[in-house]
Order: C-alpha cells, then structure tokens, then sequence
C-alpha cells in the first residue's frame, strides 16, 4: 500500500502555532534579511513535531543556538534583539504547541503503523521497525510517546554521542 492520497488532519493548537510562525517571520523581515531562513526553519521545525516547534520557539526565547542549526550567524542575528511582537509570537508558538489538547497527528499516525497496519500478515512492529528525523526533540518526544503507550517494547534513539540510549519504561538511559 502506498501513501498516496493519505494526510493528517492537523487541529488549532498547530494551526495557531502555524500562524503565530508566519507573523514572527513577517516582524521579523522588518529588521533582518534573515527572515526567510528563519521562516523555513521555524516552520519545518513546527512542522516535523510538536515538541520540535516547541522546543525551537523556546530556544529561540532564550537566544540560544540551535544545536543543528548550520546558520549559525543567521540565527544569532535574527535572536540578538528580538522586538516585544516577535517575542510575543514566539510565547505563541510555545503556548499553543503546549496546550492539553495539542496532540501531534504523526505520533497516532506512527503508532497505527506500528500496531495495526499489517504488512506481509505482520504489524511494522512485529516485523521490526525504524523511524528517522531530522530532529532530535523529534525523535526522542516520539520515542518517549511509544515507550509510554507500548511499555514492554524497547525504545531506543540513536542520534549520536551522548544523547542516544533506550527506553525502559518511561525512564530513558543514556548509553
């Protein structure tokens, strides 16, 4: 079976994140030629996983370096003097992504693949199964959400030196 034709519904939270990417950008091109470096960026970061988005946005409050972020100058001079509007933009993004009822499509999308959808008579998960991002708040929230609704399953994030390990439980170890 192929994904043609199939998507995710996304709801408001994302939605109003969505939006709130677009207004800082728009700010943002006020004082910066960085604008769309940082549009593009924000919105793959929003749009690969809730907890990506958040966890920029956040970043981005505190004028931190992404840690996988190549543009780093870019970034430093979009962050250097944020404006009350873009600041309000990013506590957007962040509020929203946080909200009780934010609940990322992918993460149920992932989860129906891996215990549902069947393959050959086997579930992905049965047939063992991979699943890679770009982004490691992606990939380790994404674990953290399998780990918690398939507790006797190992889990495990591979992203390098010093934050890879495993899943037991809800509690990750660093290998």
């Amino acid at each position: 079976m192929g994904f043609i034709g199939l998507g995710l519904m996304t709801n408001l939270p994302f939605d109003l994140a969505y939006q709130a990417a677009e207004a800082f950008t728009a700010a943002l091109k006020l004082r910066t030629k960085a604008a769309g470096f940082m549009k593009t960026l924000l919105l793959q970061r929003i749009c690969s996983s809730f907890a990506s988005g958040r966890a920029t946005a956040e970043k981005m409050l505190r004028r931190e370096l992404l840690e996988d972020e190549e543009q780093v100058k870019l970034v430093e001079e979009a962050l250097s003097a944020l404006t009350p509007e873009e600041t309000t933009h990013l506590q957007t993004i962040v509020t929203e992504l946080s909200r009780p009822e934010a609940r990322d499509p992918k993460v149920a999308a992932v989860r129906h693949f891996l215990t549902e959808h069947r393959t050959d008579e086997k579930t992905w998960l049965e047939h063992g199964c991979i699943v890679f991002s770009q982004y490691y708040d992606t990939a380790y929230s994404l674990a953290a959400e399998l780990a918690r609704a398939l507790p006797n399953e190992p889990v495990g994030v591979y992203a390098g030196s010093g934050r890879s390990g495993l899943f037991h439980g809800e509690d990750f170890r660093f290998r």
